[in-house]
């Protein structure tokens, strides 16, 4: 039997509560319902809503009732103690069994997984267990999955029986670097394929696509109002329209096991220019202001920084290079003589860069910016840079393997180099997308030059080596200079000459963006609920954070990481347009950085 407790202080709660079972029955959630109280405080808001998803009544699982459709946030564990996204990603296994790869599936099916995997979902909560059945759970955890695993093993070292036969007699250890590149690509289109039968035909998955559609309509609202110029604004609307949704894993390029699966996060891909959402976020929560937030990096500094370095002359003579490279396997030498001889001509553009909205980026950077670095301090930082990244390719023999077309393996055997003299081989993918600093570029350089020598041997070689370093340490220079106060970049960051303003950006723009987006709920009891169901992930579990936040704030102040931390990325998210939306007042002080919008008339 059902009962009920109520709270009132600026909003009401009702709790369900039922008896618990001894099977895997659905925990009873609890039930979160917003005031329309026209004084209610926006931070208030907040709080007492992150208090109450982890209060000991709801342990991150309650359902948000709204007048347009309950949001179910299952942030906590199961009944029977799985974390629920856990939970979720096993079902999808269970349910979409015979959509995953044969090879996969037999062997599965082979060792009785499914029939552990089922066991184990169906085990009782810990309370009611003995001593012996939680050994006997463990157990059985820990077999499925190392079932799982081995299984996606032998399914890629198959797939690389085929490819390279003989390959599964090689010892580990013996293994070259370059097969073993291979295998994690193998590994990787794996993944895609196992991503795709699993979460393709979710429901939770149906309701990304949908929302990001909508965001993109809202942000084109946005940018109409925003104060730019024509030109501008037309980049902007471009730049929101040609991002691609992917589903979590689908695409070998960004395949990560942990994404597809069950970690909470989301990306947006800078240079391929794609959102993807993981699995245990949109299994757990709403995803609107994460998504929000993600789009907005498509109109951040560095994505236009990233833009203009691309529709370079530099970058498309680099890309000109590389295909003759490592596609036509025909390097041009006097064509490559004249692209070493016009590098600083094709440099100079970089000089011209003017960043987008620089105010409002000055204002949204994460920390102040201590000094402003000078030509030598750029040239200092560029050469250290291009020491590191020398010394990791030269430990790591890259430069030696590109040039012989034999491996040796330990035993004394020779085995053929699949990627002799193709250096873009070496990276895992290459989608044509990578900046004039990339250093595929660095190793591209090297074997042009190598190749170009009428001499092929140890001079050779090491002028190669110093020819492609010194051009390197070149683009770098003018890279750090292109990015300047509002770089990334850890060296830039570190001696306190650049803070970068790009996650505060997307915060700001993804505010506004919601703020739109809530235009088509017209009660706003409606926007409330949403907007606090998308939020779910910054609510902090029961910690010292949540316990003391005026000094976790203050500790915060001394990380280097971009984003803002807890309360006070909720004050960034609590925007203008977006307090003006859920109809709550501004109840704390913040410095808010606002966008440059047209003045009503």
């Amino acid at each position: 039997m059902a009962q009920i407790r109520t709270r009132s202080i600026f909003l009401a709660f009702i709790f369900l509560a039922a008896c618990v079972s001894s099977g895997p029955v659905p925990r009873p959630l609890s039930s979160f319902q917003v005031e329309n109280n026209a004084n209610l405080g926006c931070l208030e808001m907040t709080s007492a809503y992150c208090k109450f998803l982890y209060d000991p009544s709801a342990l991150g699982n309650l359902e948000v009732i709204r007048p347009k459709g309950n949001i179910k946030i299952l942030q906590g564990e199961t009944n029977n103690d799985f974390s629920q996204v856990v939970y979720h990603y096993a079902k999808a296994k269970v349910a979409r069994k015979d959509f995953l790869p044969k090879e996969l599936r037999t062997g599965l099916k082979d060792l009785n997984y499914f029939k552990k995997l089922a066991e184990l979902l169906d085990r009782p909560p810990l309370q009611l267990m003995s001593f012996d059945e939680r050994v006997r759970y463990d157990r059985l955890n820990s077999e499925v999955d190392r079932i799982w695993e081995s299984a996606l093993d032998e399914t890629v070292l198959g797939r690389m029986k085929r490819k390279y036969p003989g390959i599964h007699q090689i010892r580990n250890k013996e293994m070259p670097p370059e097969y073993d590149i291979e295998y994690q690509k193998e590994r990787r289109n794996l993944l895609t394929q196992v991503s795709k039968a699993l979460w393709k035909e979710d429901k939770n998955w149906a309701k990304v696509i949908e929302t990001f559609q909508h965001l993109q309509e809202a942000y084109n609202q946005v940018i109409d109002r925003l104060d730019i110029d024509r030109e501008t604004r037309a980049q902007f609307h471009e730049r929101i329209q040609s991002v691609k949704l992917v589903l979590p894993g689908s695409i070998p390029e960004i395949a990560d096991y942990e994404c597809s699966s069950t970690t909470a996060n989301a990306y947006y891909y800078k240079y391929l220019n794609i959102i993807t959402v993981c699995a245990g976020d949109f299994n757990s929560e709403d995803i609107l202001q994460t998504l929000a937030h993600e789009l907005g990096h498509s109109l951040d500094v560095s994505r236009f920084t990233y833009l203009f370095k691309m529709k370079s002359e530099l970058a498309q003579k680099q890309s000109g290079l590389r295909r003759q490279v490592c596609q036509e396997k025909k390097i041009e030498c006097d064509q490559w003589e004249d692209f070493k001889k016009k590098l600083p001509e094709r440099l100079a553009i970089f000089g011209q860069f003017k960043p987008e909205l620089q105010e409002t980026n000055q204002c949204l950077k994460r920390r102040p910016v201590l000094k402003t670095p000078t030509g030598e301090d750029y040239s200092r930082i560029a050469k250290n840079m291009t020491t590191s990244i020398y010394s990791s390719l030269a430990g790591g023999s890259f430069f030696l393997r590109i040039i012989k077309d034999q491996l040796p393996l330990r035993n004394g055997k020779l085995v053929k180099n699949p990627y002799y003299l193709d250096p873009c081989q070496y990276f895992l993918w290459t989608k044509e997308e990578e900046p004039p600093e990339d250093e595929i570029n660095s190793l591209t350089y090297f074997t042009a030059e190598y190749s170009c020598q009428k001499l092929n041997n140890s001079e050779a070689f090491k002028k190669a080596i110093e020819v492609s370093k010194a051009m390197t340490e070149q683009v770098y220079t003018k890279m750090l200079q292109v990015s300047g106060q509002f770089s990334s970049n850890e060296f830039l960051v570190k001696e306190g000459f650049a803070s970068s303003p790009v996650e505060r950006f997307a915060d700001v723009m993804g505010s506004a963006a919601v703020a739109e987006y809530m235009k088509r709920f017209p009660q706003v009891s409606d926007r409330r609920g949403k907007l606090l169901a998308s939020v779910s992930w910054l609510c902090s579990e029961p910690s010292l954070k949540s316990r003391f936040p005026e000094e976790s704030q203050i500790e915060s102040d001394y990380s280097n990481d971009p984003h803002t931390d807890g309360f006070s990325r909720f004050q960034e998210i609590l925007s203008a347009p977006l307090r003006e939306s859920m109809q709550c007042r501004k109840d704390f002080t913040f410095s808010e950085c606002a966008l440059p919008m047209k003045s009503e008339q």
